[in-house]
Formats: C-alpha cells, sequence, structure tokens
C-alpha cells in the first residue's frame, strides 16, 4: 500500500476558495493501492479558529504549529511547505502530493500523476500538473520554466498539448513529490541584504533539485500539460516582493 499525503499551506485570505477545493479533493480518483492522508499548515500571523474549524467539518488534519523564524509572508509559505515535508516523513508516507488551496485539480489528477512518474524514475522525479498563473499584466501563462543561458524562460503555450514535458521549474500548487525528494531537500527563499524578496520557495526548490541533473542519479523534473487544473485568483491576494 502506497501512502500519499496531500498537503496545503493556508492563511486566513485564502479561505475564497475553501469549499471549491474540498469539493475537488473529495472527487480525486484514489488509484488500487493508495492510502490517501491530508494536513493543512495554517500559515496565518496566529492560529485562525475559522481555518481549524473548517477543516474539522471536512474532517482535515490542521496544525499551526510551524515557528516561523519571521512574519513575513514568504518565511511562513516556506515554514509550513517544511512542516509537510516533515508531516510526510513521520507518517512514513511515500509522496507528498502538494494542492494549493487556489488550485482545483480534476479527479483523475493523481492516477495520471503517478502514471506519469511511472514513465521515468517514480523515485527520483517530481511532477507537476498544468494549471496557468497570471502575470501582474494579465497575461495567462503556464506554470513551468526552462532554464536557458540568460535565465528562466516561460514554458511555451504551443507545447500544451497534453504530452509529459521535462522541465527545469514549475509552480508547486499542484505537484507530487516522491519520498527520496523530500528526504534530501528542504524550501527556503532568498532575500537581499535589506530583507526584499528575490526569489521564491518554489524558485529555489527547483533550482537546488536542478543541480542534481548532472549527477548519476539524475532527477526529472516533469510538467504534465494534459491535467488541466483551475487556479482562482482574487483581486484581494496578491504578492507584492517587496513586503513578501
Amino acid at each position: 500500500m502506497k501512502r500519499v499525503l496531500i498537503g496545503t499551506p493556508i492563511c486566513l485570505q485564502k479561505l475564497y476558495c475553501w469549499e471549491e477545493y474540498c469539493e475537488a479533493i473529495s472527487k480525486l480518483v484514489i488509484p488500487a493501492g493508495v492510502e490517501i492522508k491530508h494536513l493543512v499548515v495554517d500559515t496565518t500571523d496566529s492560529p485562525s479558529l475559522k481555518i481549524e474549524l473548517a477543516c474539522k467539518n471536512k474532517k482535515i488534519k490542521y496544525t499551526s504549529k510551524y515557528s516561523p523564524n519571521s512574519q513575513k509572508a514568504m518565511d511562513k509559505v516556506v515554514a509550513g511547505r517544511n512542516k509537510i515535508f516533515e508531516y510526510a516523513l513521520d507518517i512514513n508516507a511515500d509522496y507528498v502530493f502538494f494542492i494549493d488551496s487556489d488550485v482545483i485539480v480534476p479527479p483523475n489528477t493523481l492516477q495520471e500523476l503517478l502514471t506519469g512518474l511511472a514513465q521515468y524514475n517514480p523515485y527520483w522525479s517530481i511532477i507537476t500538473g498544468f494549471y496557468v498563473t497570471t502575470t501582474r499584466k494579465g497575461f495567462p501563462t503556464p506554470c513551468a520554466k526552462l532554464w536557458t543561458k540568460i535565465g528562466y524562460m516561460d514554458f511555451p503555450e504551443n507545447h500544451v498539448n497534453g504530452k509529459i514535458w521535462e522541465v527545469d521549474m514549475t509552480g508547486l500548487g499542484c505537484t507530487l513529490i516522491p519520498r527520496k525528494v523530500f528526504e534530501t531537500f528542504r524550501f527556503n527563499c532568498y532575500r537581499d541584504g535589506k530583507g526584499k524578496l528575490l526569489a521564491s520557495e518554489d524558485m529555489v526548490f527547483f533550482s537546488h533539485t536542478l543541480n542534481q541533473r548532472f549527477c548519476s542519479q539524475r532527477l526529472y523534473i516533469l510538467f504534465h500539460t494534459g491535467i488541466d487544473a483551475k487556479h482562482i485568483t482574487s483581486s484581494d491576494f496578491y504578492w507584492d516582493h517587496e513586503t513578501a
């Protein structure tokens, strides 16, 4: 029996999509031989009774014990994701399945991601389903990037054709990560000397894992364009790198 931990860091400002998120989780097709656990980590400044009760109503394990070293938003996300990795190790999970609260996954997502990993290396690969991120200029952008000599470039939209592509970085909103990876890596973010955010936790995570490309045990970073997840954004919530 394989154990998959669905992990979701959430803050009070993200409850606008809670019901739709929970409905999608309840409709997930669980493959034969797979056991699901579910953990929501509250990254609000202080534990939110509203989030705790929302989890209790859906019978989801809740924790707010992430103990951030900072009250900055990105630091709390980092601590929340690391808490999920730590809990996965505690319960002897085989996979962590990050589903962010604002990403609504279709029912076949877990089956498709597990099948995708099996085509490469199911123990030393990371795979993400397709969802659209939106820049502040409003242009839709797939949540994956390729590394070039001049830095990261956006994944070509004409490659969103149902296939699985090898990439260099993805978002973490719909991402399946096997045990060997979360035994090895942890999340962090980069700031300048004044504390301004330079690189978010997903960029730093994948820049670290990218170094494994050239080791004897190659790590694949995969992007499944056949999974069409919905990304719910809100005009009341966005990342400001000056304050995050």
